[in-house]
């Protein structure tokens, strides 16, 4: 006995497939509230915090809606690592000199010193990653700048009694000898903690929480106070390193301010603040390990779920991530669900945490945990940070992938329309941090990473096309991507209209000529008129060979001409005397 089904294969050799935008996009990733892998639908912008909270998930769901409308997707993603926060340091009207450093946190005797002017702010930390008696046994210690979030790519600092230069800070370490002890650390404090000048208020401010978001805090005292808490204080705090700011709030009695929807407080101590002080702080997103991310994908795929054309990961993944995300995709394929994924790589390491352009590059280019080698034919993944406004925390300018952008603008087009259509318009960006168009990171369009790029003539940034497919395959670009995810749901569509009809057939089991010729007739105008300009043109041809007695088959073969791309146009100018020519 034979159930009626319907089954499809895509040809990635042939030319072909895309998405109805009626149908929402679904995101998967962290944030602070809500049902873990359990698709929802958003149907508002008050519908993402209400549900979800914050967290790049949230972030990502909120710029799609706003510039492609809802409704949309959410799958939570449940953190593994929750949101961090590094030391904080600060400035004011103090003194210029290196900060001091903390007592040992551990029970190492050996002790560093700071010396030198800092060029910026910064929240030193420095870990033993290899131990040692004494500095003749050469041990090696690990520097961070932001206060152990990210460490120094240099990473292995051998420890020496003369002063060393740590990178282009403006600041030396030197050692005292002692013992070292492995995963003992220090941090910088007082003076300058190290920044470019000592804050002149006496109160010490404590950060708790668990930050939602990866911020460059700033808070800065608006309104001095003889003791915090005395009624007379003032803040302002800044989630982008101060670029906006939030509304002034005064220092209640606690102490304790609540920064916004940040998921962080800070709470002074009892002592004077000074207006003109500023207090930093780096903080670290909440991050999905590949497992949850791949249960997140497992529960988009389930039944009841509602229908959504491709896949938005708000959160930075690698190899092991995109084995998951490949193994998805090859279920959805199985399961006649056409729809397509974008993810994108990690981020480059600031120059702060030592990590250059052309080191981060190669990374993500390289094999394991880089992308080498990992493809998948509806799957793009984007390479490369931008800095864009965040609706969820008042527009502070955080810096994101530019998955993030390159979501909203896919949110915004039909299917076949090309991201970086210059005439549709720049991404929803502020600055371009790695432009794909500059030969710094013109490789990583060759190495199948979907970004961002100027354009010699148009204002702004825009959007690349390429996919993961691999190298030959007729989805190269997000567009035939779209495309034919789209016709194979209108095919299907079609086709399923076609379960347990009975056609004609000759004496061979073959279906009958004049029986076939309508069918191709008919399909070819369903699927035309569905894809539209989408297509150049449609071809559908039922098997005239296959017998519909014994096999109970009846195959259909789709084929589309995709339409033309002016990727590249070249221009001939020049002077004549002639005009006809």
């Amino acid at each position: 006995m034979t159930t009626a089904r319907i089954s499809s294969t895509i040809q990635t050799r042939g030319l072909g497939l895309a998405v109805l935008r009626t149908l929402p996009l679904a995101v998967i990733g962290c944030s602070s509230a809500g049902d873990i892998a359990t698709p929802t639908v958003i149907n508002n912008a008050d519908g993402i915090t209400e549900d979800f909270g914050f967290g790049p998930g949230p972030s990502m769901l909120a710029e799609m809606g706003r510039l492609g409308g809802f409704p949309l997707l959410f799958c939570r993603a449940e953190t593994g690592t929750a949101g961090q926060m590094g030391a904080y340091h600060q400035t004011g009207a103090g003194s210029a000199a290196a900060g001091t450093m903390s007592s040992v946190t551990g029970t190492s005797t050996a002790i560093p010193a700071l010396t030198g002017t800092p060029d910026q702010s910064y929240a030193v930390r420095i870990r033993v990653t290899t131990a040692g008696a004494n500095i003749a046994a050469v041990p090696v210690v690990q520097i961070s700048l932001d206060g152990g979030l990210t460490w120094l790519a240099a990473g292995a600092v051998t420890v020496s009694a003369t002063a060393q230069a740590i990178g282009s800070t403006g600041l030396s370490l030197a050692w005292t000898d002692g013992t070292f002890v492995l995963n003992d650390y220090w941090t910088a404090q007082g003076a300058n903690c190290p920044t470019d000048g000592d804050a002149t208020g006496a109160s010490v401010p404590a950060f708790t929480g668990t930050p939602r978001d990866a911020f460059d805090l700033v808070v800065r005292v608006t309104r001095s106070a003889a003791t915090a808490g005395d009624g007379t204080g003032a803040i302002r705090y800044s989630l982008d390193g101060g670029e906006t700011e939030a509304p002034e709030l005064p220092v209640p009695t606690s102490r304790a301010i609540v920064l916004g929807d940040s998921g962080i407080t800070v709470t002074f101590s009892a002592a004077s603040l000074v207006a003109g002080d500023r207090y930093y702080v780096k903080t670290q997103a909440p991050v999905f390990t590949a497992s949850a991310m791949a249960t997140a994908l497992a529960a988009l795929e389930g039944a009841g779920v509602r229908d959504h054309e491709g896949i938005v990961i708000a959160g930075a993944i690698d190899a092991t991530y995109f084995d998951e995300i490949e193994t998805s995709h090859d279920r959805l394929i199985a399961a006649s669900k056409p729809r397509w994924i974008l993810a994108h790589a990690r981020g480059q390491g600031a120059s702060l945490y030592g990590e250059t352009g052309s080191a981060w590059q190669s990374a993500i280019l390289g094999a394991s945990p880089g992308f080498s080698g990992q493809d998948a034919q509806l799957v793009a993944v984007a390479a490369g940070e931008c800095i864009m406004p965040d609706s969820l925390h008042r527009d502070a300018e955080l810096r994101r992938s530019v998955a993030f952008a390159i979501a909203a603008r896919l949110a915004q087009i039909d299917a076949a329309e090309h991201p970086g259509f210059v005439r549709a318009g720049k991404l929803s960006l502020s600055t371009l941090v790695h432009d794909l168009a500059s030969s710094d990171y013109s490789s990583l369009d060759g190495g199948g990473f979907i970004g961002a790029q100027s354009i010699q003539g148009a204002e702004g940034y825009y959007a690349t096309d390429v996919t993961r497919a691999p190298a030959g395959s007729d989805f190269s670009t997000i567009m035939r991507v779209r495309v034919m995810c789209l016709a194979a749901r209108i095919a299907l569509a079609r086709m399923v209209e076609e379960l347990n009809s009975s056609p004609d057939v000759n004496t061979d089991g073959t279906i009958r000529a004049d029986v076939a010729d309508g069918l191709d007739a008919s399909v070819t105008s369903y699927v035309a008129r569905e894809l539209g300009r989408r297509v150049t043109s449609v071809q559908v041809q039922v098997s005239r060979t296959q017998n519909l007695v014994t096999s109970e088959t009846l195959p259909f073969k789709v084929r589309l001409v995709p339409r033309g791309y002016a990727k590249v146009i070249t221009l001939d100018l020049g002077f004549t005397l002639n005009s006809g020519n």
